[in-house]
């Protein structure tokens, strides 16, 4: 299995994951803005449904309290590191 870092996701270019397939997000998925605490968030739940990713990782409190999104799991870096080594 083969993994990149996208430089861009969409219109977030600070929006950074990991993707197997390489393409281009050329149109974002609105996310209903009530899902997350934080306002703020919602880009990154916006990237990770338009470019059909398969899970985002991070430390937010706030992100992982969603849990999942359009089938993508939120996850910690930890929950990451037990994925890849099985």
């Amino acid at each position: 299995m083969h993994w990149r870092v996208p430089k861009t996701c969409g219109n977030y270019p600070s929006c950074i994951g990991l993707e197997r397939d390489t393409g281009i997000v050329r149109k974002v998925t609105k996310v209903n803005e009530r899902v997350c605490k934080d306002r703020k968030d919602i880009k990154f739940l916006e990237c990770a449904v338009s470019g059909k990713a398969d899970y985002i990782v991070s430390g937010d409190r706030d992100l992982i309290s969603v849990g999942e999104i359009g089938g993508i799991r939120i996850i910690t870096p930890a929950e990451l590191r037990k994925l890849l080594e099985t």
